[in-house]
Order: C-alpha cells, then sequence, then structure tokens
C-alpha cells in the first residue's frame, strides 16, 4: 500500500519568502505537529484513489508532510482529497488518470484532486494528471444548469470568511479534462509555475478571489486563463 521513506526531508513553502524543512522525526515547526512522507504505487486497480486518500489521511492525522507518487498510472474513480500542510508530489511519469469506467463523479466543486477545508501550505507538483475525457460521453463535461464545469483536474479554494494560503503549483501536466486545469478561488499567496496544461476545455487556469498570486513558465496549448 504505502511505506514510510526513512530520514527523508519534507520541505514545506511557508509563504512565498521562505523554505522550512521538516523531517520525518516529527519537528515542530511553523504551526506543523509533525512531518511524515509516505509513498504509493499503484495497484492496477480502478479505484486508486482509495491508496493515495489513506496516504493523505495519515499525513494529514500527523500533522503534515509529503505523498510521493511512484511511477506508473494510477486509475482512480473517485476525487482525492488534500489537506493543509501537504505535499503531494511523484515522478514525472506518475499519471493519476480517470477511469474509464466511473460515473459522472467530477461535477461542480469535486476535482480529480479537491479539497474539504480553506486549506493552508499546500504544494502539488511534478507529475501527471489525465482527464480522460474521451472516454466519456460528451454530456458529462457538464452538469444540471451549468457547462464545462465538470472534471477540473485541481480544485483547491477558502471561503469569504477564510482564505486558503501558501498554494503551490509546479512541475504539473494537466490535460484533456471536461473543465479546468487549476480552479483557485478564495486563496492569497498562490504561486502556479513550471507547468504544461493542454487540452482543458474550460479553462487552463481558472483563479477567482486570489490576492497576491504568481504565474509564471507554464505552457499552455489550446487552453483560456482567467484571473478575476
Amino acid at each position: 500500500m504505502f511505506s514510510r521513506l526513512s530520514r527523508q526531508k519534507v520541505l514545506f513553502r511557508a509563504g512565498l519568502k521562505g523554505i522550512f524543512a521538516f523531517t520525518l522525526f516529527f519537528v515542530c515547526c511553523a504551526g506543523v505537529a509533525g512531518a511524515l512522507e509516505l509513498t504509493v504505487s499503484p495497484t492496477g486497480s480502478n479505484n486508486d484513489q482509495t491508496i493515495i486518500n489513506n496516504a493523505l489521511e495519515a499525513v494529514h492525522d500527523s500533522g503534515g508532510g509529503k505523498v510521493y507518487l511512484n511511477a506508473g498510472t494510477y486509475k482512480v474513480d473517485n476525487t482525492m482529497i488534500i489537506w493543509s500542510n501537504t505535499i503531494l508530489t511523484g515522478f514525472q511519469d506518475a499519471v493519476i488518470l480517470v477511469s474509464p469506467s466511473s460515473s459522472q463523479w467530477f461535477t461542480g466543486s469535486v476535482g480529480i484532486i479537491s479539497c474539504k477545508e480553506p486549506v493552508k501550505n499546500v504544494e502539488i507538483s511534478n507529475f501527471q494528471i489525465n482527464g480522460n475525457l474521451g472516454a466519456f460521453p460528451a454530456s458529462y463535461a457538464n452538469s444540471s444548469g451549468h457547462d464545462k464545469d465538470c472534471m477540473r483536474c485541481i480544485i483547491l479554494h477558502g471561503d469569504s470568511g477564510n482564505y486558503a494560503d501558501n498554494i503551490i503549483i509546479k512541475g504539473m501536466k494537466l490535460f484533456d479534462s471536461f473543465s479546468d486545469g487549476a480552479y483557485i478561488y478564495y486563496a492569497k499567496n498562490v504561486s502556479v509555475y513550471n507547468n504544461f496544461i493542454s487540452n482543458t476545455q474550460h479553462e487552463g487556469v481558472f483563479w477567482s478571489v486570489v490576492l497576491n498570486g504568481e504565474m509564471y513558465n507554464t505552457d499552455f496549448r489550446q487552453v483560456f486563463i482567467s484571473l478575476n
């Protein structure tokens, strides 16, 4: 399932001006109670979100840390939930692929990667997300009363009274999704860079109510960018 990576460091970027190192030995720093590193590998099933979510939950329960995706294809038929004080990263040839046997679970605010809280200190980096839109009917792009709001690769957000803070998306390849590559709203201190985003059929990057955001060195192919 997943295993600890001994004596390696986890890096969190706490604000755009500083990087703090945490170790496996539960060093307390910058409000993180403990930093844990876990690695996962594909199982060959259609629900690899389970092993990824188990690792993300374990990191969350420990107070923060890193989940590393080994190389291979992770077929998923539901969302993955990332929590505060977490790095989700992996090999560049680690691919999260929406399983062709999926129902239309990726609607509205449920992305391929989502959150359930106003996330703080989150990094998503260095792997691929393939929405696999060609495997689904065109109607899966839409929910009731809304066009192209389904199958966002990444959704991270806060709310009007509690903004998400210190979000980094870097080195990602996001492609073949009915909606946005990355949708971020009610957030501050957001950094998106060194990504490749292709054939995301709403916006490649969609920011709404984002304060102190930066985006650079990102290659967009057949996509739009919306910054509100």
